[in-house]
C-alpha cells in the first residue's frame, strides 16, 4: 500500500548511498553510479511530498470504552479507499470514515497513530464501490449542510445519501448504555439546489415539471417505495427523469 511504501523506499535509498559513497567522488557524472544516486535522491523527494500531502491532518481522539457498537461506517475495521485530497489523488489508503464525527481517520506510517484528515480539503473519496462527495452548501442551500454525502446517481440531477451516526443513552435500572446509532437521508440536486426526499411523493414535489410522465413510468414499471426498495426506486425515477429533459 502506498502509505507505507516511504519506509521500504528509504532503506533503499540509504543502500545506494552507502554504496555511492565508496567511489562518487572520483566517479563520471555520467556514470551509472551517479545517475543511480541522482534517481533516488529525486524519487526519494516525490516520495516525501507526496507522503506529506496526505498526512497533514489532526491527532484523533478514539472513543473510551463503554460504548455500544461503533462511530464508523460499515465498522470498526480499516478499509481501503481511494482519496481526492488537498488536490492529489491517493489509492489504497487504509482509513476509517467516523459517522459521529464526520471525518476521514488514518493511520501516520511513523507510529500507527490515528490522524484525523483536514475535511475542507478532501474532496472525494471512495470505499469498494460507494463514492463519497464533499457538498458545499452555500447560501442558496437551505436545506442540506456541508459535509460528506454519498452520490448515489450522479446526472443532470443528483441523488445524494448522508449517513450520520449519534449517541442515545439508555437506561435499565442501574445499568446505562450509551449506544450508537445510525441515520440516513437523502438528497436530490435539481437547478443547482438540494431538497430533502425520502420517497415518491416528495421526490414528484421536486421533480413537478415532468411529474405525470414520472407517474406513469413508475405504475408502468411497478417501481416500489417500500424501506427494502426505496433508494433503488428513487434512483430509477430521478435517472428518468433526466432522460425526459433531455
Amino acid at each position: 500500500m502506498k502509505n507505507y511504501r516511504i519506509r521500504v523506499f528509504i532503506t533503499a535509498f540509504a543502500q545506494v548511498i552507502l554504496a555511492g559513497s565508496t567511489y562518487a567522488q572520483g566517479s563520471n557524472p555520467g556514470s551509472p553510479a551517479t545517475l543511480a544516486l541522482t534517481n533516488s535522491k529525486l524519487n526519494y523527494n516525490k516520495q516525501i511530498d507526496y507522503q506529506s500531502r496526505l498526512f497533514n491532518g489532526v491527532k484523533y481522539v478514539e472513543y473510551e470504552a463503554g460504548f455500544t457498537g461503533n462511530a464508523y461506517y460499515q465498522g470498526s475495521e480499516f478499509q481501503n479507499a481511494n482519496l481526492h485530497y488537498d488536490g492529489v489523488d491517493f489509492y489504497s489508503v487504509p482509513i476509517l470514515y467516523d459517522l459521529y464525527k464526520q471525518m476521514v481517520v488514518v493511520k501516520y506510517p511513523a507510529d500507527q497513530s490515528y490522524m484525523s484528515l483536514i475535511n475542507n480539503k478532501l474532496d472525494m473519496f471512495s470505499i469498494g464501490s460507494h463514492t463519497f462527495i464533499r457538498i458545499d452548501a452555500d447560501s442558496k442551500q437551505k436545506d442540506i449542510e456541508t459535509g460528506f454525502y454519498e452520490l448515489l446517481y450522479n446526472g443532470k440531477s443528483q441523488f445524494v445519501k448522508k449517513h450520520t451516526k449519534d449517541i442515545q443513552v439508555e437506561k435499565s435500572g442501574l445499568n446505562i448504555q450509551n449506544i450508537f446509532y445510525e441515520h440516513t437521508s437523502y438528497f436530490l440536486l435539481k437547478d443547482g439546489i438540494y431538497y430533502p426526499v425520502s420517497g415518491k411523493r416528495s421526490m414528484l414535489n421536486v421533480f413537478k415539471d415532468k411529474k405525470k410522465d414520472l407517474d406513469a413510468y413508475i405504475k408502468a414499471n411497478k417501481i416500489d417505495f417500500n424501506d427494502n426498495q426505496e433508494e433503488e426506486g428513487m434512483i430509477k425515477v430521478a435517472t428518468y427523469y433526466d432522460q425526459l429533459s433531455k
